[in-house]
């Protein structure tokens, strides 16, 4: 993923929410257990992006991570609806 575009997700939802803190990745590095502001963790999962909680989807401005159904069909209305 591009930094921009991370940055976007990151600057909208908050990179503690990007991360995947039950990956297997996660806890091999032990990640999971250390406390980080928001920029640490964004320089983590640039430099790892494995540690990401996937999907990200974007439809223009409206962003969700992970799986989120709800958050999929508010895009979806948004999306055809605007």
């Amino acid at each position: 993923m591009a930094v921009g575009e991370l940055r976007r997700f990151s600057q909208k939802l908050g990179a503690a929410a990007l991360m995947d803190r039950e990956s297997p990745r996660s806890r091999a590095t032990g990640i999971a257990y250390l406390s980080m502001n928001d920029d640490e963790t964004f320089d983590r999962l640039l430099a790892d992006q494995r540690l990401l909680k996937l999907p990200l989807t974007r439809a223009g401005t409206y962003l969700s991570v992970g799986i989120d159904e709800e958050a999929w069909r508010g895009i979806a209305a948004a999306v055809a609806d605007p």
